[in-house]
């Protein structure tokens, strides 16, 4: 799994540095958000899991994730 999300976030990285619309940009912050949170990245998970909360398309699930992911975080 590990090998697996750091594949994931080099690819999430790249999409965000090459994002052409709105749409490519959020999908490379979502899924940033989530790897950084499987590798056990604190700083890098709040810096994503903030910027995930404002965009502009954010469902209930990735908005609870994010707001449950920072209390944890910022509790420790």
């Amino acid at each position: 799994m590990l090998k697996i999300s750091k594949n994931l976030l080099l690819t999430f990285r790249v999409l965000e540095d090459v994002s052409i619309d709105q749409e490519d940009l959020s999908i490379s912050k979502k899924g940033q958000f989530y790897c950084f949170h499987y590798l056990d990245n604190p700083n890098s998970t709040i810096k994503y899991a903030k910027k995930v909360l404002q965009l502009s398309e954010l469902n209930n699930k990735l908005q609870e994730d994010a707001y449950l992911f920072l209390v944890n975080l910022i509790k420790k």
